[in-house]
């Protein structure tokens, strides 16, 4: 993205840091337990890829910018495998909130060798959120990294209530941090709480914009039988003016929706195969934060290179 000649952009990511733990198994290996009589499931190979706030991180960094990621993780040998994993994309994780008390959340996910396709139920070890103490460190992390970048990811995809680290209070300290430092971009990707992103531009799917509008009385029962694409037309405008900020919604195959200066856009999908869909809104999140660095861009060419970025993710 960045010629010689220009300072490559330096993005702050925010947010529940996994580890994606992709075990290959041989369903002819399986057999008897000896100690439960369950059927073992046997793995062959593992790998290992950053996941959630760590995916889009990934992303960015394969965009050729600068990126550097705050969240909490644990003490453990998870916590050395996501490291690892960031490390490779030059990602800087020396501001990672390392403690005890917290587990590095991991999903694991069964791929049999013989199809090539995810067969098992995913194993989940989801974050635990924040103590006092961790609290305490990552608003100060905050308040030191945000003035040094050129614009800040929240990535709030812990979906158990009470188990994100974008809590109450860090919520509250980011939407002062907008406050201050309005010429950089804030960008939020949130699936619980889209709507409480005052100032930020928010990038949300199309359940979790509707959800969002649920949750702020905008939308009754009586309009649960319309289709989404006509929802997200007609209510967007109302729910940017709750954020007070520009809002894109993605929505699958209908393509994304955009609203800016009172006008709202359409970006359609691209025609192309789908192998793989997992992955693609992380790809859109990174492509549209990149691109809206730039003051001189529109958020609608933004949408349109973020729509290229997660078409060409889900074609591999």
């Amino acid at each position: 993205m960045s010629s010689m000649n220009e300072k490559k952009p330096r993005i702050l990511v925010i947010g529940d840091l996994f580890l994606d733990r992709y075990v290959y198994y041989d369903p002819a290996l399986s057999k008897p337990s000896l100690e439960t009589g369950l059927m073992t499931v046997t793995g062959i190979k593992e790998e290992f890829s950053p996941g959630a706030a760590g995916n889009v991180a990934k992303n960015l960094a394969m965009l050729d910018v600068e990126v550097i990621v705050l969240g909490p993780v644990g003490c453990d040998g998870r916590q050395y495998d996501l490291e690892r994993e960031l490390s490779k994309y030059g990602i800087c994780t020396q501001f990672l909130i390392k403690s005890q008390a917290h587990v590095t959340p991991v999903y694991t996910k069964f791929i049999n060798v013989n199809t090539g396709e995810e067969d098992l139920p995913r194993l989940d070890i989801p974050p635990t959120g924040l103590n006092e103490t961790s609290k305490a460190e990552m608003i100060g992390a905050i308040e030191l990294l945000v003035p040094t970048v050129d614009a800040v990811v929240v990535e709030d995809q812990a979906d158990i209530p009470g188990r994100g680290c974008v809590d109450g209070e860090i919520l509250c300290r980011l939407l002062e941090m907008r406050t201050r430092f309005r010429d950089k971009p804030f960008v939020a990707d949130s699936r619980i709480k889209p709507e409480a992103f005052t100032g930020f531009l928010v990038k949300s799917n199309m359940n979790e914009f509707i959800s969002g509008l649920k949750r702020m009385g905008i939308l009754d029962q009586d309009k649960s039988e319309v289709p989404d694409k006509i929802l997200v037309q007609q209510y967007l405008a109302d729910f940017s003016r709750r954020v007070e900020y520009p809002v894109v919604v993605t929505a699958g195959d209908d393509g994304s929706f955009c609203f800016e200066y009172g006008v709202l856009n359409r970006v359609f999908r691209l025609e192309g195969e789908v192998r793989d869909a997992c992955g693609a809104g992380d790809a859109y999140t990174a492509a549209l934060t990149v691109d809206h660095c730039s003051v001189e861009n529109a958020l609608l060419d933004s949408a349109r290179m973020a729509t290229k970025a997660a078409a060409l993710c889900v074609s591999q």
